[in-house]
């Protein structure tokens, strides 16, 4: 089954089956098994899932009959969600949906039923199932390698991380989970004794897996230049002596990796247009929570390593400045004592009968 670029695929029975290929490119997929399934919107505010939550209540009959998911083929919705909700969920295939910078995806896998509502008949309490991740399975978001979307370096990329959720009374995995930079939550529970000490139980047995480390993002050395276009009087604020000289209203070029003397760098290395991969350099998050036990053996991974940007070897050439003593200074090293009557790599020469400035450049 594919739905088209933005749609969703919704399929709803006591018992659902996947043996084969399910997929909502920047949409939706949800499984759900039960007697009944609620559908309600998500906050817009919220930009870690884009769709619908899923809520299911099961019969009162066994769980693999009643309300059972069991996944052994391909289930994704990349830069969308997929959500698997039922009171067993039995994930031996792959679960996806792949993230971009500015639309991420998220899994959520929820075995366990609605929470009391104001509609729901006296007596009603809520369970929570089984989550069974199989060797060899894997539930993930990964990154999107051809997005071309960029942040500022200082555009918080929190809110757009990928999202792993379970949630059930018992998790069992000896899978694989891969959200690169981003969020795994694992809680299990039981409605009927949420403030006690209970049976729920999270095992991760010999080769799980849960790996949220940072991408390694690859760049020219060039990429830590910043062409400014001019230097304004706000900028060499904390520079008095070079108001109204020759810098004032002169572009330059600078490391944004150092900092300046005559002025403050921040701004510039703040604007600088960051990639998925160098946003999602830092590690991501795991939250485990279980109401019981958990269990973590000998052989089971959690990876929260961080990642970095590997810059190739390359020089940067920045702006060099001549002081009124004929000392010469990058633009990072330069005073902001001195006067400066010029700089090294660009030359004036003014006609003022035709009131024409002709601009001479050398690379240093």
């Amino acid at each position: 089954l594919r739905a088209n670029a933005g749609g969703s695929i919704l399929l709803f029975a006591p018992r659902v089956e996947n043996n084969g290929v399910i997929t909502a490119p920047g949409g939706q997929v949800i499984l759900a098994s039960g007697n009944r399934v609620f559908l309600a919107s998500n906050d817009p505010a919220d930009f870690s899932m884009r769709g619908l939550l899923v809520e299911v209540q099961a019969g009162t009959g066994d769980v693999n009959l009643s309300s059972l998911i069991a996944n052994r083929g391909q289930v994704s919705a990349d830069q969308g969600n997929v959500t698997l909700a039922g009171l067993a969920i039995n994930q031996t295939g792959r679960v996806s949906a792949s993230t971009a910078l500015l639309l991420n995806g998220s899994v959520y896998l929820q075995a366990r039923e609605k929470p009391v509502g104001p509609l729901d008949p006296a007596g009603y309490t809520p369970r929570a199932g089984r989550i069974e991740l199989a060797r060899g399975s894997e539930t993930a978001t990964p990154q999107d390698l051809n997005d071309r979307t960029t942040f500022t370096s200082d555009q918080d990329y929190g809110p757009y991380r990928p999202v792993v959720r379970l949630e059930a009374q018992t998790i069992n995995s000896a899978g694989s989970i891969l959200s690169p930079s981003g969020r795994v939550i694992l809680r299990a529970f039981d409605p009927a004794r949420p403030d006690q000490i209970n049976d729920s139980r999270i095992y991760l047995g010999p080769g799980a897996r849960i790996d949220v480390s940072g991408s390694v993002a690859e760049l020219p050395a060039s990429a830590n230049l910043v062409n400014v276009p001019r230097l304004t009087s706000n900028d060499l604020r904390d520079s008095p002596l070079q108001r109204g000289g020759i810098l004032q209203g002169m572009p330059v070029v600078i490391d944004a990796r150092r900092s300046a003397l005559l002025f403050d760098v921040a701004p510039y290395r703040d604007g600088i247009r960051r990639t998925l991969p160098e946003k999602g350099a830092s590690g991501g998050s795991i939250s485990i929570a279980s109401g019981g036990d958990f269990i973590l053996r000998a052989g089971a991974e959690l990876d929260v390593r961080g990642g970095g940007i590997d810059y190739s070897a390359g020089t940067l050439p920045v702006t060099y400045l001549v002081s009124a003593d004929r000392r010469v200074f990058d633009v990072h090293s330069a005073p902001k004592e001195l006067q400066y009557i010029g700089i090294l790599d660009r030359f004036e020469r003014s006609y003022e009968r035709w009131g024409i400035t002709d601009v001479f450049k050398s690379t240093l």
